[in-house]
């Protein structure tokens, strides 16, 4: 079984620590996200488990599916949030996660994503996306530093 960890400061492939906060804000994201997806043979499948839920889960799967095949795997990446069969109901403070392939999209204008978010990437230009198309009060606490919890592994 292959894990691996998007949100984690220190991306691993083994085991899980998915904070969204550390992707949002935290610089690390840009630097070593996309690393779990570069270090292992990924032939025989992938499972990507967050400990907190499939809302992340699917953000995950989304950014796996355009770094692997590029931006016209767009469409098979926003699947990734359905309903059905992922039951996919997102809660309030996780509802900027879908239209974050939009953002990326936009700004990453054709350029890989790793790339893009290496290079460009800006929390607080993706902060004011979000406000500038109404998505408020979706994004509660991304902007801040996470606090762990005795209860996530």
């Amino acid at each position: 079984m292959i894990v691996g960890s998007l949100f984690s400061k220190r991306p691993r492939v083994t085991g899980s620590n998915c904070r969204t906060s550390c992707f949002a804000g935290g610089a690390g994201f840009s630097a070593n996200a996309f690393s779990s997806f570069q270090e292992v043979d990924f032939s025989c499948g992938l499972l990507i488990k967050c400990s907190g839920g499939q809302d992340r889960t699917s953000f995950a799967a989304a950014l796996y599916l355009i770094h692997r095949e590029g931006w016209a795997a767009r469409e098979k990446a926003l699947a990734q949030f359905a309903r059905l069969p992922y039951l996919h109901f997102p809660k309030q403070h996780q509802r900027w996660l879908q239209p974050f392939i939009a953002f990326a999209a936009a700004e990453a204008a054709g350029r890989p994503i790793a790339e893009w978010t290496r290079d460009s990437y800006d929390p607080a230009r993706l902060k004011s996306w979000l406000e500038e198309r109404g998505h408020h009060g979706t994004f509660k606490g991304i902007f801040e530093r996470p606090v762990g919890s005795r209860w996530q592994w």
